[in-house]
């Protein structure tokens, strides 16, 4: 019954109706209660695995705190460090290629820590389509990509984010990042249509946060970030009221990356990957 419920949760949450999946997750809070917890759910722990993602894309929606965190130190969970994460997905961090994506702009190790993993994830799905790898467990997979679903959800409710370089707009860019990767997330590693309305919901709230900052200021210093920002908008805008606000930014992020592209890298001893998100 609670996996019954949590789907239905779910598909509520995907077509952008938070007052009915809060109405189910409020049930699916009691029922796991009364079965003594996530760890007593039954189905050799795919029940839990259900419940814990439908959680958190309800925490996503309705914009409120998971109600659920995972009890187990399962190893896929293991990528709040990056040494963690590169074992994990199988690679090597490289400072050259943190410096390849993070230009000039400071960034939180969290922010970090998700772009690396989403690039971990894309190479390793290659590796398995290219018969490098034979086989990836699925269930290893999804644990992987909801780790990561996670750590966007912390960095989109963090109560404080810490002013950098005294930009009073640096809070929207970073929750501007986290929605950036969630529809990533969502259309690439779940592989869930885009004209659901979950991807319009998040694709508004990233517009928004976008809006709240520098964009020409942010192309100069981060054009790829910025690029895939607007990329991911508007894989996001598909309805009728959202469609077609990036397209006009995308040019322009294009210009700026060529631009970047031409112009030599900056040494690792110059970069700063040590800005904390406050409590």
């Amino acid at each position: 019954m609670i996996a019954a419920i949590s789907c239905l949760a779910h598909m509520e949450n995907l077509n952008g109706l938070p007052e009915s999946s809060k109405i189910h997750m409020d049930g699916i809070e009691l029922l796991v209660k009364r079965k003594g917890g996530l760890d007593a759910l039954g189905m050799s722990g795919l029940c839990r695995r259900v419940v814990l993602w439908v959680d958190l894309c309800t925490s996503i929606v309705c914009e409120t705190k998971p109600r659920f965190e995972p009890s187990q130190r399962r190893e896929a969970l293991k990528l709040l460090a990056k040494e963690d994460s590169s074992e994990a997905l199988g690679q090597t961090p490289s400072q050259d290629h943190y410096l390849e994506q993070f230009e000039s702009y400071m960034y939180t190790d969290l922010m970090v820590n998700i772009l690396d993993n989403i690039k971990g994830l894309e190479k390793l799905v290659e590796e398995v389509r290219d018969g490098g790898i034979q086989a990836m467990d699925g269930i290893f997979y999804s644990d992987i990509v909801e780790a990561i679903e996670r750590r966007c959800v912390m960095l989109l409710q963090t109560e404080r984010i810490a002013v950098v370089g005294h930009d009073p707009n640096y809070p929207a860019f970073v929750k501007a990042f986290a929605y950036t990767a969630l529809i990533h997330i969502y259309s690439v590693n779940h592989d869930l249509p885009i004209s659901l309305k979950f991807f319009g919901i998040l694709s508004q709230r990233l517009r928004l946060e976008l809006e709240k900052t520098d964009l020409q200021q942010l192309e100069a210093r981060v054009p790829r970030i910025i690029l895939w920002a607007l990329l991911m908008g508007g894989v996001g805008a598909s309805d009728k009221y959202n469609r077609g606000w990036s397209k006009s930014g995308v040019s322009g992020a294009l210009a700026s990356f060529v631009v970047e592209i031409l112009r030599p890298l900056p040494s690792a001893s110059n970069m700063d990957y040590s800005v904390k998100n406050a409590s």
